[in-house]
């Protein structure tokens, strides 16, 4: 319990604002919703404050952890991130409104890739804290930009465009912090312009 309310004083408080505002924000939202379609009961709303409450306990728990003891096991996050974006494909897949990116496992559904964005930032911050010196070379960002490729195709084929330009912006914001250099600034601009052009002429509809 100490551990948790050093921690809890040491947080950013702005954002723990911003964080119970948003809640108070979709549940009353989800309770207009219910008003609206004339629901007599609130299993929205309950729902809604049950995961609420069961993100703060995660939340308490991820609080009091050493974030520096999650980097030996980058390698093994991504490989949770690739097999649950792979279990999608199996009947445990569920499709909804033509997408394919729930889990269906009976008693709850969820969609993976919201995880799997918090994995992925723990991952690439693990591989990139472990390549020192070489982080001003092609080699981390080759290796890395392949590795979440994989993940945004995967996330593509669904097809859940959204997530799929979140998980490669995220491997975005964490490259552009680690001070490239101009010219490789440069050449990656180029590089995604092409991708980009080629994307929206053959493979968005």
């Amino acid at each position: 319990m100490q551990k948790f309310w050093q921690a809890f004083l040491r947080c950013d408080r702005i954002l723990l604002v911003t964080f119970f505002l948003l809640f108070a924000f979709g549940l009353t939202a989800l309770y207009s919703v219910q008003l609206g379609l004339g629901a007599l009961e609130n299993s929205l709303v309950v729902k809604q404050i049950l995961f609420f409450c069961a993100g703060l306990v995660l939340v308490s728990f991820i609080m009091t952890v050493d974030y520096r003891l999650w980097q030996p096991f980058y390698p093994w996050l991504y490989v949770v991130c690739l097999f649950l974006l792979l279990l999608l494909f199996t009947p445990f897949g569920e499709v909804i409104r033509g997408v394919r990116s729930w889990l269906d496992f009976g008693f709850f559904i969820w969609q993976p890739v919201e995880i799997i964005k918090v994995l992925l930032i723990l991952c690439l911050a693990g591989y990139f804290s472990k390549q020192g010196r070489h982080l001003r070379t092609w080699k981390p960002l080759i290796v890395s930009g392949v590795s979440v490729a994989v993940l945004v195709a995967i996330t593509m084929i669904q097809p859940d465009l959204g997530s799929a330009m979140i998980l490669f912006l995220l491997w975005l914001g964490l490259v552009l912090v680690l001070g490239l250099s101009r010219w490789q600034i440069a050449l990656m601009t180029l590089l995604f312009l092409g991708v980009g052009l080629l994307g929206w002429t053959f493979v968005l509809k």
